[in-house]
């Protein structure tokens, strides 16, 4: 074994291209697994946290002409809030940008929006204490 090791260093040492592309895939081929697990270990693998985050639910409505989702309107938000019987609790938040003009140069803000209920459908349940 140990000669199989100075061999195969030998003949690394004799070619030095064969050697940076040998080292450049291996270190593109791990550099770029890892990222992809990162990405996927955070955005799937791991849970939100928010207590019971298996239970949380995201609504939209449903455009039939253009088939795109929407954002709740006030009016099915409030009519699904009065008669669930099976949701725990609904809230809602929508974002909204827009341009601020005036004096200067135009600005794009950013604004959100939610119901009062919100954060508390996000805060730890009472355990008692």
């Amino acid at each position: 074994m140990y000669n199989d090791l100075r061999f195969a260093l030998r003949q690394l040492r004799k070619n030095p291209g064969f050697t940076t592309v040998a080292v450049l895939t291996l270190a593109l081929g791990i550099g770029s697994n890892t990222a992809v697990f990162s990405i996927v270990n955070t955005v799937l693998l791991r849970p939100l946290p928010y207590p019971a985050p298996e239970q949380l639910l995201w609504v939209w409505e449903k455009d039939q002409q253009a088939g795109s989702r929407n954002l709740l309107s006030p009016i099915t938000f409030n009519a699904i809030r009065a008669r669930h019987d099976v949701l725990a609790d609904i809230g809602v938040a929508q974002g909204r940008s827009f341009n601020l003009v005036g004096g200067g140069e135009p600005e794009r803000l950013g604004r959100s929006a939610c119901s009062s209920n919100l954060f508390s459908i996000f805060r730890p349940p009472d355990l008692g204490q």
